[in-house]
């Protein structure tokens, strides 16, 4: 969402932010879109507010197309907010200081940082540089928050999924995903999810985990050409 922000009657910049919406339509894991009109809602160039009101008919077809209404609705709204608080503090700063453009101002940031960035390219000597993290910490941290469990959901964000191996854990995580989407589906068609009585739960974890070999052979294209396109991923 881009807000233009003027001075004096005059254009002097824009403020532009960008976030996740909680829903955008199209199928629920973009990865598994095959086209452009899979991965969601697409909306051209248009004016959300004009003169600061919201575009009722803009807003209108959005909530139609939308899972999640009012909130991707309520973050445009927050998006806009950002923007306008940005503007204002932009505006205060140009007047305290004098401004009567911001390009100068923005143009020297820019010159100074890629003097300081060609400088520390300059003095490291020509080679291959790799590098990597070990965050044994982290890890640990992580193992500790899944435990004996299979997967984990996260109470900021995310699920942490568990496994043997790499393609069991891979394995698991599509299995979770599609349960979900087969949860939220029947929620938004009215329906009830139906817990899994417990006595058919070891049955049913057992199919869910499965043998590492079954896991070996689901994945088994996938792993060979991960294996031969991006093999430092699984070392």
């Amino acid at each position: 969402i881009t807000t233009p922000i003027f001075r004096r009657g005059r254009l002097v910049a824009f403020f532009a932010n960008t976030c996740h919406a909680a829903d955008i339509g199209g199928r629920i894991l973009s990865a598994e879109a095959r086209e452009v009109y899979e991965e969601g809602l697409r909306i051209p160039i248009m004016k959300l507010f004009h003169a600061g009101e919201p575009d009722p008919i803009l807003l209108k077809m959005i909530r139609a197309n939308v899972r999640l209404p009012h909130e991707v609705v309520s973050d445009f709204y927050a998006q806009s907010a950002c923007n306008d608080a940005g503007g204002r503090a932009l505006i205060e700063t140009m007047d305290e200081f004098g401004l009567d453009s911001f390009d100068p101002v923005a143009e020297e940031i820019i010159s100074r940082s890629e003097k300081a960035v060609r400088a520390a390219i300059a003095a490291l000597e020509d080679g291959t540089y790799t590098g990597g993290v070990d965050d044994a910490a982290g890890g640990q941290e992580m193992a500790d928050a899944v435990g004996s469990a299979t997967a984990v959901i996260l109470a900021n964000h995310g699920v942490l999924i568990a496994g043997e191996t790499t393609e069991q854990a891979v394995y698991r995580a599509s299995n979770f995903e599609r349960v979900c989407r087969l949860n939220y589906d029947a929620m938004q068609a009215g329906q009830t999810p139906v817990p899994v009585p417990s006595d058919q739960r070891p049955t049913l974890k057992a199919a869910v985990n499965s043998h590492h070999m079954t896991v070996r052979y689901y994945w088994e294209g996938a792993v060979r050409r991960l294996l031969r396109e991006a093999p430092e991923v699984l070392n």
